[in-house]
């Protein structure tokens, strides 16, 4: 099944992949990507996913294909310690990686101008594990042959009837099925763990689950000419505190102010008190708080939290990558932080600098 004790010794030993404090307050000094990017190239567990080569001032890609890189790496070390319906759904979290790949080989067959660069530098997935052979994936020339070779793949019945779709529209239905899919067969697999960790892992996913609806549907209402219908068929089930109940009267209300109201009254907390831009942002707080709680630490909550942490502090550190790029200030790129270590750490330095 699994071996926690194992698991949590590893975990423990691979706790430098979470950032620590003494990392936030050296890395909020740099003024320069290059200069983060030589910070993480020479630090232990990252060295490896890192090109070391490169001198120049990366762009924000190759810094996310690399750390994304790094999750996979973790996830597989994990399955190592595990088998039966434990190891299952850890391998059904790689699929959301591989998605991403699916996404780049999908928009470059329908691409008009084809990528300068070699769609495989920016893979992500787990060789180990995938599901899906890409080294023949990225020989297909069109969409007819792209889902043929996801036959006897858990994406081939979803998205066979995207052969339907207009051109312009396929990629976003097609990113829209995959996800649904990946979560669908996430929820299923997690009941199928002992009954404790069962119930922790619905609670964390199902909360998850519930952030990506209220950004889906709001910005679907706000944003895009798209359908109540279509808004509930593309919106995600088993979410935790939102049933499908709720989850009709977000989509079927007029109002966008009665809906934010909703939204925050269902989940409990405020995510709309500053501009549409910062909601992801205050999700992903209300998201990583939530794993953070006792009741989340325990079993499968520790695994599960260690990895949803990483890819939440890998959004950080993007965010103050871009934030140096384009010139912003301290303040500036603190208001897009998730992690109140960071912004601990940008206090620090404000103090060490008076």
């Amino acid at each position: 099944m699994i071996s926690y004790q194992a698991l949590n010794a590893k975990i423990q030993g691979r706790k430098h992949i979470l950032f620590q404090a003494e990392d936030w307050n050296k890395i909020v000094k740099f003024t320069t990507p290059a200069e983060i990017f030589d910070y993480f190239k020479n630090k232990y567990g990252y060295m490896e996913y890192l090109p070391q080569d490169k001198k120049m001032d990366l762009h924000r890609g190759d810094f996310e294909v690399s750390f994304h890189r790094l999750i996979v790496g973790e996830i597989e070390k994990m399955l190592h310690y595990m088998s039966c319906d434990y190891k299952v759904f850890f391998k059904t979290m790689l699929m959301k990686y591989e998605i991403h790949d699916l996404e780049l080989i999908l928009r470059d067959i329908e691409s008009i101008n084809k990528p300068s660069y070699e769609i495989d530098k920016h893979f992500i997935h787990s060789e180990k594990y995938e599901s899906i052979n890409f080294k023949k994936l990225i020989e297909v020339k069109d969409f007819k042959q792209f889902i043929e070779q996801l036959n006897n793949t858990p994406y081939h019945e979803p998205l066979k009837t995207l052969e339907k779709e207009d051109i312009k529209d396929r990629y976003w239905h097609m990113e829209m099925k995959a996800s649904t899919t990946f979560y669908k067969l996430f929820t299923e697999r997690a009941k199928k763990l002992s009954e404790v960790d069962a119930e922790i892992a619905s609670r964390i996913i199902g909360t998850k689950i519930d952030c990506l609806n209220i950004e889906w549907i709001y910005r679907a209402k706000k944003y895009y000419n798209i359908s109540k219908e279509e808004m509930l068929i593309y919106s995600l089930p088993n979410g935790y505190k939102i049933s499908f109940g709720k989850l009709k009267k977000l989509i079927y209300v007029e109002d966008i102010k009665e809906f934010k109201k909703l939204a925050e009254s269902y989940i409990s907390s405020p995510i709309f008190v500053e501009d549409d831009e910062l909601l992801e942002k205050h999700l992903n707080k209300l998201f990583y708080e939530m794993l953070n709680k006792q009741e989340n630490q325990d079993g499968v909550g520790k695994l599960l939290g260690y990895i949803y942490k990483s890819e939440i502090e890998l959004k950080d550190l993007v965010s103050i990558i871009e934030g140096l790029r384009y010139g912003l200030n301290q303040q500036q790129i603190t208001q897009y932080l998730v992690n109140k270590r960071v912004e601990a750490a940008y206090g620090n330095r404000k103090n060490d600098n008076v």
